[in-house]
C-alpha cells in the first residue's frame, strides 16, 4: 500500500490473479470509481455493497447454489466492512472473487461501476497499469542531491546508489592549471573563488558531474537494459548527460522542478505521464507497425485466434482498445482478458490504444 497524490494504492498482484483464474469455477470481477479525497467514500462503500449483492445473484444464476455463492462474496464483504478502509482511496477500486480466492485493489485509474461473472477474472480496465512492462527509473538529479528509484505505475522504491556519486562535491577534484577553491551556492549554483577561467572551469566541472553520475548509472544498471529511465533534473542537463551516459534508454524529456524538493511519489506520477505522453505520442508509428506485420502473416485482429495464440506463448505484444466500452459492446471482456492473463504470464507486452482501423475488439503481433 502506497500513499501518494493520486490516493492510497494497492500494489497491484497481477501473478495472484493469473493463479487464480487458473482454478476451475466462476469468478467474479467489479470496478466501481472512487474518490482520492473527501473523507469516507460512503457512496463508493454503498455502491460495493449493492455491486456484491448483484453478483451474489449472479452466480446462482450461473448454477451455483446460495451458500455457494454466498462463500466466493462475503469474504470480501467482510473485508470491506471495516469503515477504516473507506477513509483512503484512490480513483478506482477493483474487487475479484472466486471459490478460496479474493483479492481486492485500490487502483490509480478512473473506471467505471462494471460487474462481471464469467470463467475468468475480467481485467481488460487494468490493461494501462501492465504498459511497458509496468516499470521506469527515475534519476533525480541535483548538485546536492542523486536519487535513482525504480517505479511501476503504482509504486515507487529507492535504490542504493552504488558506484554513483551522491552529490556534486563528491566529483570535484582540484584541477591542477588553477588554484581554484569552490563552494555550493545552492540550487544548481556553485561559487568559484580563485584565479584563473571561471566559466571554462565551471563548465568543466559541471561535464565531470554528469559524466560521473551517468557512468555510474550504467555501471549500476546495465547497458543493454531495455527499461527506460526519465530524468528529474533542470532542462540543460539532459542533452550533456544523454551524450554522457552509456545508458541506452534516456528519455528525452525531464521531469521539470527542483528534484531535491519533488518526494518519490511525485516522482513517480510525473515519470508515468512522461511515458503515457511519448506512448500516445508514437501510437500512429505502432500501430501502423503492427499492421504490416499481421499483413505478413505475423499477427491477427482476429480475438479467438489471438487467445489460442496467447495461449500458447506467441502473443509478442497484444494491443486492447483504450475505450473499454468498445468490448462491452460485443460481450468481448471475457475472451479479452484471456488474452490479456495469458499474454502476461507468458512475458508478452499488453499495450492500449486510441482505435485500429479495422474494426476490432483485440490486435496482437506474434513472435513465430
Amino acid at each position: 500500500m502506497t500513499d501518494n497524490p493520486q490516493g492510497t494504492i494497492d500494489q497491484l498482484d497481477f501473478n495472484a490473479l493469473i493463479n487464480g483464474d487458473q482454478a476451475a469455477g466462476s469468478k467474479v470481477s467489479i470496478y466501481i470509481p472512487t474518490k482520492v479525497s473527501g473523507g469516507q467514500d460512503k457512496v463508493a462503500a454503498g455502491l460495493m455493497r449493492d455491486q456484491l449483492s448483484g453478483a451474489k445473484a449472479d452466480l446462482e444464476s450461473a448454477g451455483l447454489s446460495a451458500s455457494e455463492a454466498a462463500a466466493i462474496v462475503e469474504p470480501v464483504q467482510k473485508a470491506l466492512d471495516d469503515p477504516d478502509f473507506w477513509l483512503h482511496m484512490s480513483r478506482g477500486l477493483a474487487v475479484f472473487a472466486a471459490d478460496g480466492f479474493y483479492r481486492v485493489f485500490r487502483i490509480p485509474l478512473e473506471v467505471p461501476a462494471l460487474r462481471t461473472v464469467d470463467d475468468h477474472f475480467n481485467v481488460v480496465p487494468l490493461a494501462p497499469m501492465l504498459e511497458q512492462d509496468g516499470r521506469v527509473y527515475v534519476l533525480a538529479l541535483a548538485k546536492n542531491s542523486v536519487r535513482l528509484f525504480d517505479a511501476s505505475r503504482n509504486h515507487i522504491e529507492q535504490l542504493p546508489l552504488g558506484a554513483i556519486p551522491e552529490n556534486f562535491d563528491a566529483t570535484v577534484t582540484e584541477l591542477p592549471e588553477h588554484n581554484l577553491q569552490y563552494r555550493s551556492a545552492g540550487g544548481e549554483r556553485t561559487g568559484f573563488y580563485g584565479t584563473g577561467g571561471g566559466g571554462d572551469t565551471e563548465d568543466h566541472l559541471r561535464e565531470n558531474f554528469l559524466r560521473r553520475v551517468g557512468e555510474g548509472v550504467a555501471a549500476e544498471l546495465g547497458t543493454a537494459r531495455s527499461q527506460p529511465l526519465v530524468l528529474a533534473s533542470v532542462q540543460e542537463y539532459l542533452s550533456p548527460f544523454k551524450s554522457l551516459c552509456p545508458y541506452p534508454n534516456i528519455q528525452d524529456v525531464v521531469i521539470a522542478g527542483n528534484p531535491e524538493q519533488t518526494k518519490p511519489e511525485q516522482l513517480r506520477s510525473k515519470a508515468w505521464e512522461v511515458l503515457n505522453d511519448k506512448m500516445q505520442a508514437d501510437e500512429a508509428t505502432v500501430v501502423e507497425h503492427a499492421r504490416s506485420l499481421i499483413a505478413s502473416g505475423k499477427g491477427s485482429y482476429d480475438l479467438g485466434e489471438i487467445v489460442q495464440a496467447a495461449a500458447e506463448g506467441r502473443v509478442d505484444t497484444l494491443f486492447t482498445p483504450r475505450d473499454i466500452q468498445r468490448l462491452a459492446a460485443t460481450n468481448a471482456y471475457g475472451p479479452a482478458s484471456q488474452a490479456i492473463l495469458a499474454t502476461v504470464a507468458n512475458k508478452g507486452t499488453v499495450r492500449t490504444v486510441a482505435e485500429f482501423p479495422e474494426s476490432s475488439e483485440a490486435v496482437a503481433t506474434f513472435r513465430y
